[in-house]
């Protein structure tokens, strides 16, 4: 028999909870955990889903941790979440569902299964990405990637000394290339002499803040953008406005993931203020509802950016910050688990992983 969440966490023992300093106050209970999810697929799109592993949950695992989570804890959603913590009213074992983007599969694959179990979700959306056919650059940039390795005939074929050549850059995605390209030398064979386009995001994430949209754009442009991922194929769609009323109508909330999924802390003021602003807008147009609820693109913010949101008129910033939220918690830095395959999920349901996450509170 599979061992519960609930089982898993008798195991860590109340000796674990005192060694590594959980508040006593999480202890008896009054503690929200907010689970993150980007994209829940069938096994089947396994192979054609653009979007890195780190944001992507197969639909078993995630049926069974509903199932989990419905059975054994007390699922509410975010808005209330906050307002009975904030309140000293929180039920014992609190978690709330999240979801990041606006991915199609949120209303296709995940959305049936929390209707199973009757669970609330809050969904953040990007909104210059809902029906627009657009695609992240990071899935642009994964698409570009394959597109180099095919043209250069890799697939069947030993794996060369080094990774294709890509288009002429300019100077600097040409450093940031050959940066990624140095770091990721040793693994090079596993990866028939491709750069790790995973390893590539995350530098680029630590770099300019458009210079992830800039390389994905010159590499396609490089190649003619032949090819281009079919956005309307469910394993790489994002909803349009019909889904969200539809999903709307069947009780999911939603909230704000900025218009472009800029990385905020990099932005200038006055780019903070449209991206929170204006996605507010949208969103109030097209729900006829206000949206108070947000979350920070890549979990990250700064208090510059947390200002902001509040004077855009937010109540609630997410976070990827780790761990459980307390009653003196700050709403603009709700903590959330990103939960994802091989990490923080399993063919089991949750993993070990995701107790020490929660655990340490660490980030």
């Amino acid at each position: 028999m599979a061992m519960t969440l609930k089982h898993r966490l008798k195991l860590l023992g109340a000796s674990a909870f005192n060694r590594l300093g959980v508040p006593r106050l999480v202890r008896r209970g009054q503690g929200l955990l907010v689970l993150c999810y980007h994209r829940v697929v069938p096994e089947a799109w396994a192979a054609e889903v653009l979007s890195s592993p780190h944001i992507v949950v197969r639909e078993e695992t995630f049926a069974r941790q509903m199932s989990l989570l419905a059975a054994e804890y007390a699922v509410v959603s975010l808005e209330d979440g906050l307002e009975m913590l904030a309140r000293g009213h929180l039920p014992r074992r609190a978690v709330a569902l999240t979801f990041d983007d606006g991915w199609r599969d949120t209303r296709t694959i995940a959305l049936p299964i929390l209707e199973r179990y009757a669970l609330p979700a809050l969904v953040y959306l990007t909104t210059n990405f809902i029906g627009t056919g657009r695609l992240f650059w990071q899935e642009r940039l994964t698409h570009a990637l394959r597109q180099l390795q095919a043209g250069a005939g890799l697939r069947g074929a030993p794996p060369p000394l080094s990774p294709p050549l890509p288009p002429p850059l300019p100077p600097d995605l040409a450093a940031l290339w050959d940066q990624a390209n140095q770091a990721n030398r040793k693994h090079r064979e596993q990866r028939h002499g491709m750069l790790d386009p995973h390893a590539l995001i995350r530098l680029l994430k630590q770099s300019a803040p458009d210079a992830g949209e800039r390389l994905a754009t010159a590499l396609l442009d490089g190649l003619g953008q032949l090819h281009l991922p079919d956005t309307t194929a469910m394993a790489n769609a994002m909803l349009d406005w019909d889904d969200v009323r539809d999903m709307q109508r069947r009780g999911v909330v939603f909230g704000s993931h900025t218009v472009d999924h800029v990385l905020l802390p990099g932005a200038s003021p006055e780019v903070r203020a449209v991206q929170l602003e204006e996605s507010r807008r949208v969103l109030r147009q097209a729900l006829g509802r206000d949206v108070r609820a947000l979350a920070y693109p890549n979990g990250d913010h700064s208090l510059a950016v947390r200002r902001a949101a509040l004077a855009a008129g937010y109540t609630s910033g997410a976070t990827l910050e780790r761990g459980f939220n307390e009653e003196s918690m700050d709403c603009l830095r709700v903590r959330r688990i990103n939960i994802y395959e091989g990490k923080t999920a399993s063919s089991k349901g949750f993993s070990p992983d995701l107790f020490r996450f929660v655990l340490t509170l660490a980030r």
